[in-house]
């Protein structure tokens, strides 16, 4: 047996030992053995002890990702994106994107950041409420979110909207937003500090960010929000989502 390094694997809606588990049962014809998986930002690296069955060195071969490593890792991104996407749209079914929207305090002309947008239902509301002359950036680490958002962008017929795909920075120009969505993202990100920094540096003065958070408790939101002295709690817009002013 060896032990190895292979591809990261997106895994936010289950613990890192369920994780280990489910791999262990997918993969045991290839006498792959999961047994640590460390959080890096939002993928996950898993370590794995390998036979030396020729189809382990096929699919998996020492020291490098193989072509076969990487389709796994892309059917893994795939399959965990779309459940995540299911489980959203059965959570938007319930609380419509854009009745929860619409208490926030968007303004027709805003420009909107909608960081870690998903599969971009918060960032079609968002660019109706801004209008023709708004803009929306939907951001998302992952490229298939950037797909569907550009296939809603067609659907709708959406020309006030743009993607980015990023681990983290935005590349937007220094207080250049007025209005920042962090929505159903706060829980997973590997370091919050840095993001916040980030999202202070773009809004622009008087700006504010609007957050939720499924996932959280209201003190948990609130302390974490307000830690490093960046936003400031303005008030709450509608039962599950809070505003939080840019301070300086």
């Amino acid at each position: 047996m060896r032990e190895m390094v292979v591809f990261p694997l997106l895994a936010p809606l289950f613990r890192s030992d369920q994780w280990i588990v489910a791999f262990n049962q997918l993969f045991s014809r290839y006498n792959l053995h999961a047994v640590k998986i460390e959080d890096q930002y939002f993928d996950r690296k898993i370590t794995i002890l390998t036979g030396k069955s020729e189809r382990v060195a096929r699919d998996f071969p020492e020291g490098a990702i193989s072509r076969g490593a990487l389709r796994m890792k892309n059917i893994f991104t795939g399959i965990a994106y779309r459940l995540t996407s299911l489980i959203l749209n059965a959570r938007y079914r319930r609380d419509p994107p854009e009745k929860i929207i619409e208490p926030v305090g968007i303004a027709q002309g805003d420009i909107v950041l909608d960081y870690g947008c998903g599969p971009g239902k918060y960032t079609v509301a968002a660019a109706r409420l801004v209008g023709e002359f708004g803009k929306i950036f939907a951001l998302d680490i992952h490229p298939i979110s950037a797909r569907q958002v550009r296939r809603l962008k067609r659907k709708h017929c959406l020309a006030n909207v743009e993607t980015i795909t990023s681990d983290g920075e935005t590349g937007l120009a220094d207080a250049s937003v007025d209005v920042v969505l962090l929505y159903d993202i706060y829980h997973i990100l590997k370091n919050p500090a840095m993001i916040l920094e980030e999202l202070h540096r773009v809004l622009k003065p008087g700006g504010f960010l609007s957050m939720s958070d499924h996932h959280l408790r209201e003190p948990d939101i609130l302390e974490g929000m307000q830690a490093g002295g960046l936003f400031k709690f303005d008030r709450k817009a509608g039962d599950i989502v809070y505003n939080f002013t840019r301070v300086g």
